[in-house]
């Protein structure tokens, strides 16, 4: 069989590295009839193997290099990131390997934009180590750069920028690059993602009220159903005091929640409970909605939380007694909350029952001032005709 020129042989990793299945078959079987060629192209090799690690390739690397292993790879991290490998608990001295002889393997990477999107989830890994995060935006620019340039990757590549800017207090100088990164991904490839993200940056970043709120309601108006951004305004608004808004647009939420457009029910009703309280001091429906947040989650504790509070405002000491011992279930070795429950008993006149917590607090400490102060209360009283009534000190 006629050897391979060099030429010939250069030709073959453009086939290899093909999306098309179709090239790659040819590619496969010249090096099966040509394995000489190998070593000349491990590096497209290795790339190829990165993305197709089932390959019966690697079998036939590892006949003509014994010592060959995917794993020794220097990009073994493109390995781990595409076939969901746990990297996050890796050595660093993959990510370093990678880092530093990533130059060689970049012109076969960056082929196509499929393949470079690749670089911009080696940005993401790179970005949660400070150590790293320079490089990490880095890599992100690669993907970028050359045409990997998905809304979701601008996204992610943006609130690193962020992060970055924020960390070394210039996020002021940067806000403008910022802001119309977003805008130009929004015209590119509208998504109603972009306008999400560009709203909080205004709220959460810039607190820039007017400019946050104005972007919400241009994502809502676009975007009608996306219950997410409803819901994020609504609970915005209601921070703001915009009661009659924000009760509103947690309406709006809480109807397409109900006709099957997610999002999470338990907060939209403890939202409204919050709204209805706090604005409009409507205490019974303020109490139905957190009642009703509870029914949806039983260990969502703000809405339990909101439960005692209103009921000790509104001094239904029963109803706050209900409550208490709910959340007791959740922590029943909590003394601050057993004594609540047992001063409770005390305002309903349950002796009984205040004592058995009073006791039950200095069975866990038992010299608890607050729990003896208790006892001593209790003592007190006395009963007569069938009535308690307090001791004349």
């Amino acid at each position: 069989m006629t050897k391979l020129s060099s030429e010939e042989i250069s030709k073959i990793p453009d086939l290899l590295l093909s999306l098309d299945d179709n090239n790659q078959n040819i590619a496969l079987q010249l090096l099966e009839l040509h394995p000489y060629a190998i070593p000349k192209l491990l590096i497209p090799i290795e790339v190829f193997l990165a993305f197709y690690p089932e390959s019966q390739l690697i079998n036939l690397v590892q006949q003509v290099l014994p010592s060959f292993q995917l794993e020794k790879s220097p990009i073994y991290l493109l390995h781990l990131i595409l076939n969901n490998g746990d990297y996050t608990h890796t050595d660093k001295n993959l990510f370093k390997r990678f880092a530093i002889n990533e130059l060689n393997y970049r012109p076969w990477l960056l082929k196509t934009p499929a393949r470079a999107a690749v670089y911009a989830e080696v940005g993401t890994i790179f970005c949660q180590h400070s150590d790293l995060f320079e490089k990490g935006l880095h890599y992100y620019e690669l993907a970028i750069n050359n045409g990997a340039k998905t809304s979701h990757i601008m996204l992610c590549y943006l609130a690193s920028l962020q992060e970055k800017y924020t960390a070394n207090s210039t996020l002021e100088i940067h806000k403008t690059q910022i802001i119309t990164h977003y805008n130009q991904i929004y015209q590119e490839q509208p998504h109603q993602d972009i306008l999400y993200n560009l709203a909080s940056f205004y709220q959460h970043d810039l607190n820039d009220k007017l400019a946050a709120i104005e972007t919400w309601k241009r994502c809502i108006q676009l975007y009608p159903k996306f219950n997410r951004a409803i819901f994020a305004l609504a609970h915005f608004l209601f921070e703001e005091n915009k009661w009659e808004e924000a009760k509103n647009f947690a309406l709006k939420s809480l109807h397409l929640t109900l006709s099957g457009v997610y999002y999470n029910l338990d907060e939209t009703y403890y939202l409204l409970g919050a709204i209805e309280w706090k604005g409009f001091q409507n205490l019974p429906a303020a109490e139905t909605y957190f009642e009703k947040a509870l029914e949806e989650n039983e260990f969502y504790y703000q809405p339990l939380q909101a439960l005692m509070e209103l009921s000790l405002e509104n001094e239904e000491y029963t109803k706050a007694v209900r409550w208490h011992k709910l959340a007791l279930q959740e922590s029943p070795f909590d003394i601050p909350l057993m004594l609540q429950i047992a001063e409770l008993y005390l305002e309903v006149y349950d002796l009984e029952q205040a004592r058995l917590y009073y006791s039950e607090i200095l069975e866990l400490n038992a010299a608890y001032p607050p729990a003896l102060e208790g006892l001593k209360k209790i003592a007190k009283y006395r009963t007569k005709n069938g009535e308690i009534e307090k001791l004349v000190n």
